[in-house]
Parts: C-alpha cells; sequence; structure tokens
C-alpha cells in the first residue's frame, strides 16, 4: 500500500508527484508538471483530387505523427496521408470513415507529410486532421 502521507502537502491537501532527473518532485504552482513535447495539430478540408503537402517540418527537424483522421464523402475513390518519401500513415477507401486513430510513425529530418485524393469528382470533399510533434 502506498505511503498516502508521502502523496500529501505539508498542509495535508492531495498533490501530484512526479519523477524529474531521478528525483521525485511535486507539482505546484512554481513547479508544475512538465510536457515533454507539445502536440501540434494540422487539418485540411479539400475539394475534388489533390496531392499537397501538409505539414513541412522546420530546417534540420522530423515529424512524429501521433495520430491521423480521414473523413470523405465521396463513396469510392482514395483518401491518404503519407510521408513524401513514400512511407504510408493512413488510407481510407470511398466513405470508410476512420475516426481517430493513433499513431507513433517518425518520419526522416525534413520529410514532409502529404495528403491525397484519388477519383474524386471536382466538388467531393475530404478532411484531414493529424496530430505530431516536431523534433
Amino acid at each position: 500500500m502506498p505511503n498516502e502521507q508521502a502523496l500529501r502537502d505539508e498542509n495535508r491537501v492531495p498533490s501530484l508527484l512526479f519523477e524529474k532527473g531521478g528525483e521525485i518532485k511535486r507539482v505546484s504552482d512554481t513547479q508544475p508538471l512538465p510536457v515533454e513535447q507539445p502536440l501540434r495539430t494540422a487539418n485540411r478540408e479539400t475539394v475534388g483530387n489533390v496531392d499537397q503537402v501538409l505539414i513541412q517540418p522546420a530546417t534540420g527537424k522530423r515529424l512524429v505523427i501521433k495520430g491521423v483522421m480521414i473523413v470523405s464523402e465521396k463513396d469510392t475513390g482514395e483518401s491518404r496521408i503519407y510521408l513524401s518519401a513514400g512511407s504510408l500513415a493512413h488510407r481510407v477507401y470511398g466513405k470508410d470513415q476512420s475516426g481517430y486513430v493513433p499513431l507513433n510513425i517518425p518520419g526522416a529530418v525534413e520529410e514532409a507529410l502529404k495528403i491525397q485524393t484519388t477519383g474524386f469528382g471536382t466538388g467531393d470533399q475530404a478532411y484531414f486532421l493529424v496530430n505530431y510533434v516536431e523534433q
């Protein structure tokens, strides 16, 4: 059983603990819970057939795809999210709605993330959402 007194601050209020540099630290106003890497989001709505860059990492950085979602209104055709070197991250055929798909796909340094729709008419739409970190 954990030592419940260790989880309380000097006023006996429950608090959160975290490890940093091999030491146990207590969360406070002056010492907030650390966040390792901020999660970023990119999204785009497309019309017709497209093949375009959604995210271009900064010079010397690489993307790590953490999650994706594709929504398409077209009965046929294909919507995909891929790294510019060709690695497929996610694909949806026709109106198959993917929902949110958690991933952990690292790209190469300065490799762009692209989106593509094929088999779409001039008014057919698709929506892409990508969560990522840049390292």
